[in-house]
Order: structure tokens, then C-alpha cells, then sequence
């Protein structure tokens, strides 16, 4: 796996941009596991990618969003995966959809109406991998500018603070720090993020 440098312009929506490759014909499985953040993958492969234990093929342009039970992809033969790993807001902000109802589930993008996914991913298969990571990048950056969502702030401060503290922070405490009743608390984190916030600091 290699770290890729972010454009700046993504930075606050992008935690980390990595590849995954292999020349060799087996078949491989990659493990996915809970780690409390969403991606968007970029697949080059000689057939689908699969989706194990569903048995489902996926697109090759995708969102994923938390995983929650462990997940695998599945490969034959020689791959090539740009992966953009997304903080936990992101998801909502940027197709617009619950983030619980995507939780150990991947979204075609080629389902967006407000953009042309598929001349991205037109271009995206003729391209070298520099060139992939850059036209990945402006297409976040275009669902970011015509996206309707306004992340909650309270939200995103609470992540930050799971993140920071990785994870051992108590939720009574955190609640007292954003004036917000548990009730209030739990159902907005559950809208931005698609876990509870107790879920998610176990999963952080």
C-alpha cells in the first residue's frame, strides 16, 4: 500500500489517498475492517471486483461506507485501486444520502443525477495513476460545490474529538462540552455519520 499527497483543496474532506496493485494472475482478497471511516475506490481489474460474504460485483468507481462487520473484495488476476478515504462527514455532504443506510454497503456513483460520473469514469480507465488521483480529486471537488448538505458543525467537532482521543473519551463528557441532550446527540451523529456515537468511538 502507498500514501499518496492530498491537493489542498480536499484536505479537509480526504483523510488519506493510498494504491493498491499487483501484477501476479492469483486471486486475492482484501480484508476490510471497522475503522470509522467511509472511501471512494477506483478499480482496475481484469473482471468485477466482488463483495464478499454478499457475492455482489461492484462498479469500479464506488463509495463504501462504514464498516461496520468485517467485508472483503475479492479479485482475479492483476489489480490496480485508487482508494480516497473520506472522514466520516463526508459521505452525507457529498452524494447526499443517509450514511446509516450505506454502512457495510458500497454506492455506484454512476447513480448521481446532478453530475457526469461516467465521463469521469471514461477518463479515469484511459489514465495514468497521477492523472487518476487528480481527476478523482476534482470530481470531489465538483460534488462538493454543487452539494445542498450543511455538515453539522457540533457533528464534526464531536468526531474530531473521537479521533483525537481515539476513541476513550466518555459520551456524557462530550455531550457536556456541546450542550446537546443525549437524545438530540445520538440522532444527530446518527444523520451525519451513519453510527451511533458510542458505536464510533469502539469502531475509532
Amino acid at each position: 500500500m502507498i500514501s499518496i499527497e492530498k491537493d489542498r483543496r480536499i484536505t479537509p474532506f480526504i483523510k488519506e489517498i493510498f494504491l493498491l496493485d499487483s501484477d501476479d494472475n492469483s486471486e486475492t482478497t482484501l480484508p476490510f475492517y471497522a475503522d470509522g471511516y467511509p472511501g471512494i475506490l477506483f478499480s482496475e481489474t481484469e473482471s468485477p471486483v466482488r463483495l464478499l460474504p454478499s457475492n455482489k460485483d461492484l462498479p469500479d468507481f464506488f463509495l463504501y461506507g462504514q464498516t461496520i462487520e468485517p467485508i472483503e473484495l475479492y479479485m482475479a488476476g492483476p489489480y490496480k485501486m485508487i482508494v480516497f478515504q473520506l472522514y466520516p462527514f463526508a459521505t452525507r455532504l457529498l452524494i447526499n444520502q443517509n450514511p446509516k443506510d450505506l454502512n457495510d454497503k458500497c454506492y455506484d456513483l454512476n447513480d448521481l443525477e446532478n453530475i457526469d460520473t461516467e465521463l469521469t469514469i471514461t477518463n479515469l480507465r484511459k489514465a495514468d495513476t497521477e492523472s487518476r488521483i487528480q481527476l478523482i480529486s476534482d470530481y470531489i471537488l465538483a460534488l462538493i460545490k454543487i452539494s445542498s448538505v450543511n455538515p453539522d458543525k457540533s457533528i464534526k467537532l464531536a468526531v474530531s474529538t473521537i479521533i483525537d482521543a481515539k476513541g476513550n473519551i466518555p459520551i456524557k463528557q462530550l455531550r457536556a462540552q456541546l450542550y446537546i441532550t443525549e437524545r438530540t446527540f445520538e440522532r444527530r451523529f446518527t444523520k451525519e455519520i451513519g453510527v451511533t456515537p458510542k458505536q464510533f468511538a469502539k469502531i475509532i
